[in-house]
């Protein structure tokens, strides 16, 4: 693995964590009924 795939997956990664997080709080703000 290059430099600059390292520092892909590891942006790829970050942003999937921040998208699960976010979905989770406005789940949690706003309950769907």
């Amino acid at each position: 693995m290059t430099n600059l795939d390292i520092m892909l997956s590891i942006f790829l990664f970050i942003v999937m964590l921040t998208l699960s997080i976010g979905t989770y709080i406005n789940r949690k703000d706003k309950p769907k009924r």
